[in-house]
């Protein structure tokens, strides 16, 4: 019997090795239904359910440290429009409530609900919110703000939990999708069209980089999260972006 195929999107900070670590995982049976980015429900593939599959001997996930300090960090930050937030402190504050919430087996936890139990982003960020207690904040704000999301289920996912966040806290905000971050990037800087993206802090730094120091700039991101974001905030600076907490640093996980 020939399985749906699906797309998986882990967390970037994970690595190519999480990514290759976590096949046997991501072929697991189920019941196939619906996945997508928004809030309604699309069909993926097919109806009927699956057997169960068992479980293959050795193949299991191993947490490891990057003590060798070999990896880029790309922990979750969000990046906002510094125009958009001029006299608000608000909305700074209750995106970095999302942040300290996200760790690499809450990320995992939101991509399998999507990509794999196939749930909705919608779904999936309200319960998240919910249940990590940030549906009733502290904080209250007002104003239309738009979240913008790239075009894989991480990114709509958290782009979704942003927009949940700050419409409990008296917000009208909404999410778009637009395409990878050559299309959203400008849109970010501009501020007219999208004023809030969640992003990967060593990514978005080489990226910004590039742009602003040109394609063979001296890299600034590294192994060092503290480094990379205070690299990271000097070029947002250069092209009008600000930003919030980064979340936590992340393990790398791989086969035994």
């Amino acid at each position: 019997m020939k399985l749906p195929r699906t797309h998986v999107s882990l967390p970037r900070a994970l690595g190519a090795a999480a990514a290759v670590a976590s096949l046997a995982f991501l072929t697991a049976c189920g019941e196939p239904g619906s996945a997508g980015g928004g809030g309604g429900s699309t069909d993926a593939g097919g109806g009927g359910s699956v057997a169960a599959c068992e479980a293959v001997p050795g193949d299991e996930l191993v947490v490891l440290d990057d003590d060798q300090q070999l990896q880029t960090v790309d922990n979750i930050i969000p990046a906002v429009n510094a125009a958009a937030v001029e006299g608000d402190d608000t909305l700074i504050p209750l995106l970095d409530s999302v942040s300290a919430a996200l760790d690499t087996d809450t990320l995992i936890g939101l991509n399998k609900a999507v990509d794999v139990d196939r749930r909705t982003s919608q779904d999936v960020a309200e319960e998240f919110v919910a249940d990590a207690g940030l549906d009733d904040p502290e904080q209250s704000g007002s104003g239309s703000v738009v979240v913008g999301a790239a075009d894989f289920a991480e990114s709509a996912t958290l782009g979704t939990i942003y927009a949940t966040v700050l419409n409990a806290a008296g917000y009208d905000a909404e999410v778009t999708t637009i395409g990878n971050r050559e299309a959203y990037l400008p849109a970010l800087e501009d501020g007219k069209q999208v004023q809030v993206i969640p992003e990967y802090v060593g990514t978005l730094t080489e990226f910004i980089n590039k742009n602003v120091n040109g394609a063979d700039a001296e890299p600034v991101a590294s192994s060092d999260l503290d480094a990379t974001v205070e690299g990271l905030t000097g070029l947002g600076e250069e092209v009008g972006l600000v930003f919030g907490e980064p979340s936590p640093r992340r393990t790398r996980t791989r086969s035994p």
